[in-house]
């Protein structure tokens, strides 16, 4: 299920469904606040919440034929190139609190 951001936008439901092979579900609501309506006392728990404003309102599924295939293609070149790369990348980054930053001169600049 889908909804909000990028989300909202009919080629990003299509491109996700097709590059993931799944079919995506648009809710009705753009911008469903679930967590918040339970909060707000407007229902009892997050499940009778979901089913209560989480109606969907398009199913996107996947593209068959040659997309599929360039999709799947894709995706094998990408672990590939992951598996072959995996040691010069580590090599050109540095963890840095929880993330990945492009070393400079050989080490890592910290964060300020």
């Amino acid at each position: 299920m889908i909804s909000g951001g990028a989300g909202r936008l009919d080629l990003v439901r299509q491109l996700l469904a097709d590059a993931t092979g799944k079919c995506v579900l648009a809710t009705q609501a753009e911008e469903p606040v679930l967590l918040g309506a339970v909060a707000g006392g407007l229902f009892d728990d997050v499940r009778s919440v979901m089913s209560g404003m989480s109606r969907v309102s398009k199913r996107y599924t996947p593209a068959t034929g040659g997309i599929a295939e360039l999709h799947e293609a894709r995706y094998r070149a990408r672990g590939i190139a992951l598996s072959r790369n995996c040691k010069a990348w580590r090599g050109r980054f540095a963890r840095i609190d929880g993330g990945w930053v492009q070393r400079t001169c050989g080490a890592a600049p910290r964060p300020e």
